[in-house]
């Protein structure tokens, strides 16, 4: 970042983006101009962007290995914000293929924590996030998570949640609606 004196300043924040698998991540990396981190013990891509410093990696799939991941992330030194990215099954119609949900609140299936999350300044959470760990093709079973306000699936974020609400960090989810 460059101030308005000429002089460069480095960044100021540091946010760590999970992507659950590789397909997402490469989307992140191109998208956030990040690099692969060549000597870093966590990250596998890093990079800069305005006032934050960016550090991502695959964190495998389903809740166990997203807080496994997500404590390794936060091991790494001080974080002020964690990202969970990538896809989620839609459930509600309103919430069509291709849309983007960010969600204002995050349980694990079926009866699981609740947790709020914390979007980055521009971004408004609304409606609810399902993290499952599995896959169900039985209406009996989506149709009622979708009557309790969660218009859409993933297998990811609850676990992220956890972790960082226990660590005290912001976090945020942002997932694109796959089907």
């Amino acid at each position: 970042m460059v101030r308005h004196d000429g002089g460069v300043t480095e960044p100021t924040k540091r946010v760590v983006v999970l992507a659950p698998m590789r397909p997402e991540l490469k989307a992140i990396v191109a998208s956030g101009g990040l690099r692969a981190a060549t000597d870093d013990p966590v990250f596998s891509h890093v990079g800069e962007t305005g006032v934050w410093s960016v550090g991502s990696f695959v964190t495998g799939m389903g809740p166990a290995l997203a807080r496994e991941a997500t404590r390794r992330a936060l091991s790494a030194g001080p974080v002020d914000h964690v990202m969970v990215v990538g896809i989620a099954g839609g459930l509600d119609p309103a919430l069509p293929v291709g849309s983007l949900q960010v969600p204002a609140r995050v349980q694990l299936y079926p009866d699981g924590p609740e947790y709020r999350t914390h979007p980055l300044p521009g971004r408004t959470a609304e409606g609810g996030l399902m993290t499952t760990d599995g896959l169900f093709d039985d209406d009996a079973i989506w149709k009622p998570i979708l009557e309790r306000g969660f218009g859409a699936v993933d297998m990811e974020a609850a676990g992220v949640g956890q972790v960082c609400e226990d660590a005290g960090v912001a976090w945020s989810v942002y997932r694109g609606i796959s089907d």
